[in-house]
């Protein structure tokens, strides 16, 4: 497995956490702190973005750690995180004969056709959204943004641009050819 298979990211993580948990989701501060744990925030700015007092962000984060640590049976920190879950997961691909962790985890809740039809856009429950290119059947593009679960894609029937509505009352613009948020709605 070569480095750029084994990136994942945020959602991916969280929903490899919650499965070694074995407790359901995530609580919000939970997954406020480990994504933005995952990105290299500070807990001071977790607090400062989310309200929270920085006492109690350091509080759920110490014990997320440490139910972590339990559930792996080694030290795992803020700063280790990455490392820890990638190796965990390399360690679960091989264990189950895998070549790729299945990156769509979760129920498919929207998918739209491109009108060219050589790709194809798939939104579930975890707010990603992916482009796959159907004649090779790989994944080419990784859409995050979304702050709870994406409900509708489309295509631009002329640009290479993709709509995205979620239940976080946002529409989000993507440009496909870089992969970034051109414009987000709020509606």
């Amino acid at each position: 497995m070569n480095l750029e298979e084994a990136m994942i990211t945020a959602s991916e993580a969280i929903v490899l956490v919650e499965k070694l948990l074995k407790r359901g989701h995530l609580t919000t501060v939970q997954e406020i702190v480990f994504r933005q744990s995952w990105t290299g925030q500070t807990y001071l700015d977790m607090a400062i973005d989310s309200d929270y007092d920085l006492g109690y962000i350091k509080d759920v984060g110490s014990k997320l750690w440490r139910s972590l640590s339990q559930a792996l049976g080694e030290k795992v920190t803020k700063s280790n995180l990455h490392k820890v879950l990638q190796r965990t997961l390399q360690e679960q691909n091989i264990r189950n004969g895998n070549e790729h962790f299945n990156k769509q985890i979760g129920i498919l809740k929207a998918m739209a056709f491109s009108p060219d039809a050589q790709f194809i856009a798939s939104a579930n429950n975890d707010h990603i959204v992916k482009v796959w290119h159907l004649a090779t059947g790989k994944c080419v593009q990784t859409l995050e943004g979304h702050d709870a679960c994406v409900w509708s894609v489309a295509f631009h029937p002329i640009d290479q641009i993709l709509a995205t509505a979620s239940e976080d009352n946002t529409i989000k613009l993507w440009n496909l050819e870089t992969g970034c948020c051109v414009q987000t709605l709020k509606v």
